[in-house]
């Protein structure tokens, strides 16, 4: 399990502008509120009830217990456009708010991947990741923790440091970036790393991560609230007041689908939305390619052992199979497999 904590630094911490800047290469992933417990699998892992109040979001099973098998195996609310349309089983989740002294579970999340910077490395699977600071004592930079409202009025409001009112058709919104730049030791051997609380971590600094780091995309989960909640009332969170809102990402994605995302949407600078974009395989198993024509139900399958290829699909979307099992989303192009090793 790799942890990647934002409480707790290890090694240089540089806090600059990596979320001050608009990405073009951007792709994202919409998901549901699931449940809430006083569980935090990244900071009190296997101590269930410890913790602050959390709204978890993604992952169904997501509680103190999880692993990232467990994660993998479970049922996520997580979509996005892709043959393996919950492919991202992450979790996710933030402290509970109250308004005027009531619990209100979060309405909606997404999770925006980006890097303003053009190349980043695919995050490693088993990531854990925490973006703001549960233990802050003034508010953060709007650049890590914002508040604002959903829609056109977001861009009349602006980034706040405490809940706004938001006029009727807009929710109340808040946006956490985590951080981006990884230690070497974390991101080479992440099936090494124990579970340790602590995981060095910096921000890019001048569209740089420092010496010894790699850099990954930033994660700006974006959590709207019911209508009515916003600042006309009292808000606080589970974990005080509203400046130590954070929110932590357990990542359990289907590593190719979530690669595909970052090598074809992040680092060629193109705005993906919730779909997976098109891409080219390499395979060192007997490999599927099985294209289904759009407008009818007729579906072409070829099948090449890993010696053989290239192969050429006209129809889109298709399904790639590497040794029977699904590896990637929607796709067009030659298909060459890599001979076996």
């Amino acid at each position: 399990m790799l942890a990647f904590v934002g409480l707790a630094v290890n090694g240089p911490t540089l806090r600059g502008g990596a979320a001050s800047t608009v990405a073009t290469g951007v792709f994202h992933t919409v998901c549901a509120y699931s449940h809430s417990l006083h569980d935090d699998p990244i900071v009190f892992p296997t101590t269930p009830g410890i913790s602050h109040m959390h709204d978890f979001f993604g992952n169904t099973s997501t509680n103190a217990n999880s692993t990232l098998t467990s994660l993998q195996n479970a049922t996520s609310n997580c979509t996005v456009h892709a043959p393996d349309t919950d492919a991202d089983h992450s979790g996710y989740w933030v402290p509970q708010l109250l308004f005027n002294g009531t619990p209100t579970p979060i309405l909606q999340a997404q999770a925006y991947y980006d890097s303003n910077i053009g190349t980043v490395q695919t995050p490693p699977t088993g990531l854990e990741i925490i973006g703001g600071n549960a233990h802050a004592t003034t508010p953060p930079s709007t650049n890590i923790v914002k508040w604002t409202c959903s829609g056109t009025t977001g861009n009349t409001i602006g980034a706040q440091t405490a809940p706004p009112t938001c006029p009727t058709g807009s929710l109340l919104k808040v946006v956490v970036q985590t951080p981006n730049c990884l230690a070497d030791p974390q991101f080479n051997n992440p099936g090494g790393i124990n579970d340790t609380p602590y995981t060095t971590y910096a921000f890019q600094n001048g569209g740089h991560c420092p010496t010894g780091y790699q850099p990954l995309p930033s994660v700006r989960i974006e959590v709207k609230y019911p209508p009515g909640i916003d600042g006309r009332g009292t808000i606080t969170l589970a974990s005080g007041p509203t400046y130590t809102m954070h929110a932590d990402w357990f990542n359990a994605w289907d590593h190719n689908t979530l690669n595909a995302f970052v090598q074809h949407c992040i680092n060629t600078n193109t705005d993906c939305g919730n779909t997976a974009p098109a891409f080219s395989v390499t395979a060192s198993a007997p490999t599927t390619v099985a294209a289904r024509n759009p407008t009818s139900t007729s579906t072409t399958s070829t099948s090449m052992p890993a010696s053989n290829g290239p192969v050429a699909i006209s129809d889109t979307p298709c399904t790639v199979l590497v040794a029977g099992k699904q590896q990637t989303g929607s796709c067009t192009g030659t298909f060459a497999p890599a001979p076996s090793p």
